[in-house]
């Protein structure tokens, strides 16, 4: 019970020192001056408008934004031309407003090193890859004239057309051509839209009830149901649309080869960093590698210097502990000498 009620004092000795010397550091701590007061009171407003600040959110959502809008442009460039321009100009106000909003608006962020952008640049490469196959098919299957200028001619045996007097075999584009010619006029004719051209007049050939046009092929020639009706025209239409569908997919598979060539060749030919990049950063690397030599040197240096230093005051203390050792020698041998005289 003696050991309880002493272990408890002392308890209640150390509590009391320690409450003591916390107010006493309080009480020191509400004296010493703030911050406020040892600076400008501008640089503590700062402070409080930074932790009222929003916090930043981090860079996933800028990445999104950016790649979303590159997929856009990349892909559909085609489809649009002036893209490019009209991103280019929405990038630079983003610029502007992405500056004012970190900068007023956001708590600052901390800074945080990287080696590159990461994930984001695979799918930067991915969108590239499909970019070539989206942008090819687009010109290859939306451009009409791209298909009656250029691939029609290849698929067609001849350009000028064979007449007929039977109005049987008449094509309904030229009363005197023939539509069994193989030629190319009777090639863009199975593309053609009714109510689109002027011989296939929408208000004669389609319904009052139409709002958009018609094929000419599968809702006029091949309709049982049409004034247009005709089943060998229909055959032949037919088989000529796919005469020119495997042109076209030829012409795709080639252009995208083409254009595959084309972006190994632009990304061997033009490098991941310049070459003035290149020489400062070898530039860097050699100077902080002659630095880490030159330190070494010096380090080197000094410690063989110390070590000369040592060995010498070493040889010093054996030689003068030798000469100490003979002098005692000669003193016995003198004293002995004296003594047997």
């Amino acid at each position: 019970s003696s050991e309880l009620s002493a272990r408890q004092s002392t308890n209640m000795a150390a509590t009391e020192t320690s409450s003591r010397r916390n107010s006493t550091e309080k009480s020191e701590l509400e004296k010493s001056p703030s911050i406020c007061e040892i600076t400008s009171p501008s640089i503590c407003e700062q402070i409080e408008q930074q932790l009222r600040s929003a916090p930043f959110e981090g860079t996933f959502a800028e990445f999104s934004t950016k790649v979303i809008q590159y997929g856009y442009v990349a892909m559909f460039s085609a489809a649009f031309p002036l893209s490019t321009l009209v991103a280019a100009v929405a990038n630079f106000i983003e610029l502007r407003t992405d500056a004012f909003k970190v900068g007023f608006e956001l708590r600052r962020p901390r800074w945080r090193a990287a080696r590159g952008i990461g994930s984001w640049a695979g799918v930067l490469a991915a969108l590239s890859w499909i970019a070539i196959i989206v942008n090819v098919l687009i010109v290859a299957y939306t451009s009409p004239k791209l298909r009656d200028d250029a691939i029609i001619p290849l698929a067609a045996e001849t350009s000028e057309c064979q007449t007929t007097d039977d109005p049987a075999w008449q094509a309904l584009s030229n009363a005197n051509v023939s539509f069994l010619s193989d030629c190319t006029a009777n090639y863009r004719d199975c593309f053609a839209e009714i109510g689109g051209e002027h011989w296939l007049p929408g208000v004669k050939f389609l319904s009052p009830d139409a709002a958009t046009s018609r094929a000419y092929t599968e809702d006029g020639l091949c309709d049982t149901s049409s004034v247009l009706y005709n089943q060998a025209h229909c055959e032949l239409c037919r088989l000529r649309m796919d005469r020119v569908s495997m042109y076209l997919l030829v012409f795709v598979l080639l252009l995208e080869h083409l254009l595959v060539i084309l972006k190994f060749a632009l990304a061997w030919l033009v490098p991941d960093k310049p070459r003035w990049v290149v020489q400062g950063e070898a530039r860097q690397l050699f100077l902080a590698e002659h630095r880490a030599r030159e330190a070494w040197k010096s380090t080197h240096k000094d410690h063989v210097s110390g070590r000369r230093s040592r060995v010498s005051s070493m040889l010093k203390q054996r030689e003068s502990r030798r000469g100490v050792e003979e002098a005692e020698e000669i003193m016995r041998v003198s004293s002995f000498v004296s003594a047997q005289l």
